[in-house]
């Protein structure tokens, strides 16, 4: 008999998983039609669905929907998904140059909110580009001692903030 849907407990411990894990099988089958995946959930506070990507091995968040305690998003192709509780904050890594920083930022879980980004210097808002491909800022700054603060969110609302100082 061929096996079109299954239920597992099987994550990786460092996953907050709130839900098993569904796969529907063939996982490189399309669908014609998007369908519908609602989890009942007694919590969803930095919840989403997220699908695993079955070549890369991690877990992709979904456009999610939540609703009291209904978590929900639309599907298109098999594989298998998951709700996963993201509770960790991004993290960045600084280099200062003679004239601009470059802050490359990850997210393990959730993914940046790159709309969220803000740099400060001496306490003003300053002027970035992001590349959005490698989540990575950079920012002109004036040469020798500075003072910098960075704020960035995730999907989930974990917020990054890091206060450094430069100096010559």
């Amino acid at each position: 008999m061929k096996k079109y849907i299954g239920l597992s407990t099987q994550i990786n411990r460092d996953l907050k998983a709130r839900s098993e894990i569904l796969t529907i099988y063939p996982e490189n089958t399309f669908f014609t039609n998007n369908i519908n995946l609602t989890l009942d959930l007694e919590d969803t506070n930095k919840t989403s669905l997220y699908r695993r990507d079955p070549i890369k091995g991690v877990w992709k968040r979904l456009s999610t929907k939540k609703k009291d305690k209904n978590i929900s998003s639309n599907i298109w192709h098999a594989g298998s998904f998951a709700a996963l509780k993201d509770i960790e904050a991004p993290t960045v890594q600084v280099e200062r140059y003679p004239d601009y920083i470059a802050a490359t930022f990850k997210d393990d879980l959730s993914g940046l909110n790159p709309d969220s980004l803000r740099i400060y210097l001496y306490g003003k808002k300053i002027l970035y580009d992001y590349d959005i491909d490698r989540n990575r800022a950079f920012a002109n700054v004036p040469e020798g001692d500075i003072e910098l603060e960075i704020y960035i969110d995730d999907y989930e609302n974990n917020t990054l903030y890091k206060k450094l100082n430069f100096s010559k």
